[in-house]
């Protein structure tokens, strides 16, 4: 009976916090910013997700992940180009945070 329990409460506990992917296409950087060491961006056309803040944040830009998602950011920024494809999963506070950019 408490194997049962536990296990069902384990189960509750994952569909809760699961997280949620979402892909968005031909967006426009609005921002390209950086707060307590994070770097982030939004867009002109906003997010088909409810990302908090209406902001996607990167990987840490220390990582390499992190330094080649700000620099394909700011390239495309400064080429006045779009995003074509931005991948990114929110947590359960719906802090979004991107695995995938791409520029046009």
């Amino acid at each position: 009976m408490k194997i049962s329990a536990l296990l069902l409460g384990g189960l509750i506990a994952a569909v809760s916090f699961q997280a949620s992917a979402t892909d968005d296409y031909n967006r426009t950087i609005n921002t390209v910013g950086a707060t307590a060491g994070q770097a982030y961006v939004d867009f002109k056309e906003g997010l088909s997700y409810p990302c908090k803040f209406g902001i996607v944040y990167l990987p840490d830009p220390n990582t390499g992940p992190g330094k080649s998602m700000l620099a394909v950011l700011l390239s495309a920024q400064a080429r006045s180009a779009t995003i074509a494809v931005i991948n990114y999963s929110a947590d359960a506070g719906n802090t979004c945070t991107a695995s995938n950019i791409r520029s046009n």
